[in-house]
């Protein structure tokens, strides 16, 4: 009774009772809708922008309306009526939060948005709210579908790197409209969710000094020229969607500690950019003098995720304690693994940076007492399912390692009898691939020595995945591949051919596919992990 209350004191605000007799038009929202994921896989927040000409800026407000019910039902019901006047200092931006949702269900609905004269902001309440809401005439307010979590199975597509060059006003190296293609084969699977993990807008395509975003302005107008492409605006429409930021959202290229505080100014534009657009609580979640941690977690009917922000928190001023993470989110991360080692579910750290498979200081290889402290947490934990989602590499592969005590590859001394295993997914738009080759490590095993056959100089020649990572040097851990697929796209592909990745968890967990499709939507490769051994 409160709500209806509010809703009728507060349209009552908006129109003249002498008016009711009349409907009123609701206009599609201007970028977007977004359907936000959250950490319940039964609530979702609903995203979107309005952008409104200068000149009615000082006349008029903007105010946001949606409506949601179960597909196929007959009519909207009023508690599902969410309503908002869009606020100017956050570019008017809406978040409407929808709860309680039923699970393995299709949800439609439908947002627009009506200008409301500022100067006739009063009036006398109306009998019920639905005096008001029977006026509204929906027909050209946007719309879309999506499902909460199936009980059946979890399948989700992950990916990242979608880059974007513009150049004297043209769109250039297949960069703009042509790279939303990969959206379009992401659009045709029946998933629960898309996952991007890192790069989704380029606020430095080329190089750092060219081409550089740098006011709030431009990166805003950055996000809603690449959402606001045909296929990945469906898709964002229709599908539950969780982000996170690497260097390229968050900054420049390799940014860290130093690169904030070169381009403050830039990096306090860019993080508040990313708050207005891929935050999962949206704009309201920053300020000027503070803002909440990037990281997060959330879970699905199999599976939980723990979402690392690699990026805002890196701090490399101490050589003998730098930090890729804060001592924070470590600890949030450990929580995370305790609370979940005792439980039936697929356990997956996603990180923007590889954890695994880089020999780069941009990587985790770089900071490797934090890698090491991971890893041995991973080790330590007794759910025994658990995978590292990572991008930034441009291709997709799967690596599977082993980690060693000692710096002699011939004693073999295994640390422990856990395997590391790392999906990467990236490139779904980018000019360049990675290279990496098959490495299977068949075995031979007599009374005295396990020999390998294969080549591990030939492997490594070429390959940006080295067969042996030691970072025990620095104070780290050695990993030794056990196994890896070959990278898709293949080697010699040079020109971007768009790659993403989908992972299935099925048959009552007992396995979990992983298949590499390209911007085609044609399979590349895949695999298949066993979860009950």
């Amino acid at each position: 009774m409160k709500q209806i209350l509010i809703l009728c004191d507060y349209m009552s605000i908006i129109f003249n009772k002498t008016k009711l007799d009349m409907n009123y038009l609701l206009k599609p929202v201007t970028y977007g809708p977004v359907v936000k994921g959250t950490q319940d896989s039964t609530h979702i927040r609903l995203w979107s922008r309005v952008k409104v000409k200068r000149e009615l800026k000082a006349k008029k407000s903007v105010c946001v309306i949606s409506r949601l019910k179960v597909l196929g039902d007959a009519n909207y019901m009023f508690a599902d009526f969410r309503y908002m006047v869009a606020p100017r200092r956050h570019k008017y931006i809406t978040m409407f939060d929808y709860q309680q949702l039923l699970c393995n269900t299709t949800y439609e609905y439908q947002i627009g948005y009506l200008l409301i004269d500022t100067k006739t902001f009063s009036g006398d309440y109306f009998d019920t709210a639905e005096n008001v809401i029977d006026n509204f005439d929906w027909t050209h307010a946007s719309y879309g579908t999506f499902k909460t979590g199936n009980i059946e199975h979890t399948s989700f597509i992950f990916g990242s790197c979608r880059k974007w060059i513009k150049i004297f006003g043209s769109e250039i190296c297949g960069m703009g409209s042509s790279a939303d293609q990969v959206y379009n084969a992401i659009r045709c699977h029946s998933i629960d969710f898309f996952l991007s993990v890192g790069d989704q807008i380029y606020l430095d395509p080329i190089c750092k000094n060219f081409l550089q975003t740098k006011s709030f302005k431009d990166m805003v107008k950055r996000y809603d020229k690449v959402r606001n492409y045909d296929n990945i605006k469906h898709l964002m429409a229709n599908t539950c969607t969780y982000e996170i930021c690497d260097d390229h959202d968050h900054l420049v290229n390799d940014s860290n500690y130093a690169l904030r505080k070169k381009y403050k100014n830039i990096y306090k534009n860019s993080i508040r950019a990313y708050f207005y657009y891929q935050s999962i609580n949206g704009p309201f979640a920053y300020s000027k003098q503070y803002h909440e941690p990037l990281y997060y977690n959330f879970e699905k009917e199999y599976a939980a995720f723990f979402v690392m922000d690699t990026r805002d928190e890196r701090d490399e001023r101490s050589v003998l304690s730098k930090k890729i993470i804060s001592k924070k989110q470590m600890c949030c991360f450990e929580e995370w693994l305790v609370s979940n080692e005792s439980s039936d579910k697929i356990l997956f750290l996603v990180s923007p940076t590889p954890v695994l498979s880089q020999v780069s200081q941009d990587s985790w290889y770089g900071y490797p007492k934090q890698q090491a402290k991971l890893l041995r947490m991973i080790a330590q934990c007794k759910n025994k399912n658990i995978f590292i989602l990572t991008g930034d590499v441009h291709c997709c592969r799967v690596g599977i390692y082993q980690m060693f005590v000692n710096n002699d590859l011939q004693q073999r001394e295994v640390l422990c009898d856990r395997l590391f295993i790392e999906i990467a997914s990236s490139g779904l738009a980018s000019t360049s691939h990675s290279y990496g080759k098959e490495c299977k490590t068949h075995k031979i095993h007599n009374e005295s020595t396990t020999d390998l056959l294969f080549d591990i100089e030939n492997y490594n020649n070429d390959n940006d995945f080295p067969y042996e990572i030691d970072n025990i040097p620095n104070g780290g851990i050695k990993l030794v591949t056990y196994y890896a697929k070959e990278s898709v796209p293949k080697r010699n592909d040079k020109i971007s051919k768009g790659v993403f990745t989908k992972i299935t968890i099925k048959d009552n967990k007992e396995t979990m596919t992983v298949e590499f499709f390209n911007q085609n939507n044609n399979l590349l490769d895949n695999c298949i992990f066993n979860l009950s051994v």
